[in-house]
C-alpha cells in the first residue's frame, strides 16, 4: 500500500505553528506592523482548541490509563501542573511589574489600579467571582456575558455593548481561553474513550447550535469563539485527527517526505491567511484538521521545533503585560508615540524574550520533575499491580 502521509527532513511545523498562532494572538492585542497582522487572534485561539484535542487524545492513549481511577487522578494532577504553575508565575511577575513601574515612575495602572479604585464599592459576589476567576482561571469567559456595574455584576448576552468590561479586573484577561481548556481536560478521560461515530456526532451537533445561535442573533463575541459547548467541538475534531494518525502510523503509512509538504503548506497559509478571503474561520481550521498528523509526525523528531513549541504558552500568558509596561516605559523615555509600528516590533521582541527567560530559568527545571513524577507514579502502580501487569506507555507539549 502506498505511503499516505509528510515535511522534508529536519523541518519542525507543530511547535513553530503554534509559536506562530501565539505572535497572532499578540498581534491581534498589539495592532497591526505596517498593516501585517499574520492570522486574528480569534483563529488563533481555536485552532489552539484543535491542537489541544490532538495532543491530548495522544497522551491519554499513550501515557496515561483513563479507564483507571489512579490514572485520571496523574492526568489531571500533572495537566493542572502544567497550567498552573505557568499562570500563577506570571500573576506574580505581573504584579511585580506593577509594583517597580510604580516606584520607578511613580504610576499606577492595569488590574492594580482597577482593583483598588473599585474594591470599596464592590458587592461580596463580585468580589468572590473576581478572586476565584483570577485565581483559578476558570469562568473567566463569563465576563462575555457579565458587566460590572456600580460594584455589582449583572448578566447580558452580549458585553461587547458595555464600556464596563470584567477584563479591566483580571490580571491575565486572556486566560479566559484556558478556562474553556481545563474543562475540556476535565471531560477528556471519559469522552475520548468513547466511539468516534460519537465524537463525530457531537462535533456535527456543535456545528447546528453554532448556525442557530447565529441565526437567532446570539452573535456576540462569547457565542462566536467563547462558548464552550460550541468550541468542543474544534477540541473533539483535534481528537479524532490524532486518531486516524494513530491508525495511520500502525499501519506503517506515515510518508515524511508528504507530512512536510503539507506541514510547510499549513504553515504559509498562516503568514498569508489574511490576503485569502476564502481561507477565513472554519474553512481554514478544517485544513489544520487534516493537516495535524503531519505537522505532529515532522516536528516529534526535531527539537528545535519542540523550543519554539514550548514558548507558545508563556507568550500567551505574558504579551498584554510586557504591552501594558513597555507603553509606559517607551512613554516616559521617548516621550507620545506617533507611529506604533516600532513599539510593536519591540513589544513582540520583548515578549519573546520574557517567554525564553521563563522557560530556561522556571519552566525547564519544574517540568523534569513534573516528568519524572509521572514515570515514577506509572511505574509505583505497575509494581503494584503485580508481575503481571503493564505500565502506560508530548511531545510537543509535555502532559
Amino acid at each position: 500500500m502506498l505511503p499516505i502521509i509528510t515535511c522534508f527532513p529536519g523541518v519542525g511545523i507543530l511547535g513553530t505553528f503554534r509559536f506562530l498562532l501565539a505572535l497572532s494572538v499578540a498581534l491581534g492585542h498589539f495592532g497591526t506592523v505596517f498593516g501585517y497582522y499574520m492570522m486574528n487572534g480569534r483563529m488563533a485561539v481555536q485552532c489552539f482548541y484543535m491542537i489541544s484535542g490532538f495532543l491530548i487524545s495522544l497522551v491519554l492513549s499513550n501515557k496515561y490509563d483513563p479507564a483507571t481511577a489512579d490514572g485520571r487522578w496523574l492526568f489531571y494532577t500533572n495537566r493542572a501542573l502544567r497550567i498552573f504553575v505557568p499562570y500563577w508565575s506570571f500573576c506574580l511577575l505581573i504584579f511585580a511589574g506593577h509594583a517597580l513601574i510604580y516606584f520607578a515612575l511613580g504610576i499606577q495602572f492595569g488590574v492594580d489600579a482597577a482593583l483598588v479604585q473599585h474594591w470599596p464599592e464592590m458587592t461580596l459576589i463580585t468580589r468572590i467571582y473576581l478572586l476565584f476567576s483570577n485565581i483559578f482561571i476558570v469562568t473567566q469567559e463569563w465576563s462575555m456575558w457579565l458587566v460590572y456595574q456600580s460594584g455589582a455584576i449583572t448578566p447580558v448576552w452580549n458585553s461587547d455593548q458595555y464600556a464596563s468590561h470584567l477584563g479591566a479586573f483580571q490580571i491575565i484577561p486572556q486566560a479566559w481561553s484556558v478556562s474553556l481548556e481545563l474543562m475540556f481536560y476535565a471531560l477528556a478521560p471519559f469522552l475520548l474513550r468513547r466511539h468516534s461515530l460519537l465524537l463525530l456526532a457531537i462535533i456535527v451537533a456543535t456545528y447546528l447550535l453554532r448556525s442557530a445561535a447565529q441565526a437567532w442573533g446570539f452573535n456576540g463575541s462569547g457565542f462566536v469563539y467563547r462558548f464552550f459547548p460550541f468550541e468542543i467541538g474544534l477540541f473533539l475534531a483535534g481528537a479524532l485527527s490524532h486518531r486516524v494518525y494513530a491508525h495511520l502510523n500502525s499501519r506503517g503509512l506515515i510518508n515524511s517526505r508528504l507530512c512536510s509538504a503539507v506541514s510547510v503548506l499549513l504553515l504559509g497559509t498562516v503568514l498569508v491567511q489574511q490576503f485569502i478571503d476564502r481561507l477565513d474561520n472554519h474553512t481554514f481550521y478544517i485544513l489544520v484538521v487534516v493537516a495535524l498528523p503531519a505537522m505532529f509526525d515532522v516536528s516529534r523528531r526535531i527539537r528545535l521545533d519542540s523550543l519554539l513549541g514550548d514558548l507558545s504558552y508563556p507568550i500567551y500568558l505574558a504579551h498584554l503585560a510586557v504591552l501594558g509596561f513597555g507603553e509606559i516605559v517607551a512613554t516616559a523615555v521617548i516621550g507620545p508615540l506617533e507611529n506604533r509600528n516600532w513599539l510593536i516590533i519591540g513589544m513582540v521582541a520583548g515578549t519573546v524574550l520574557v517567554a525564553i527567560a521563563y522557560v530556561h530559568w522556571i519552566d525547564a527545571p519544574f517540568e523534569r520533575w513534573r516528568q519524572r513524577r509521572a514515570v515514577r507514579e506509572r511505574q509505583e502502580r505497575t509494581s503494584v499491580a503485580g508481575y503481571g501487569g503493564q505500565g502506560i506507555g508530548l511531545v510537543q507539549t509535555p502532559a
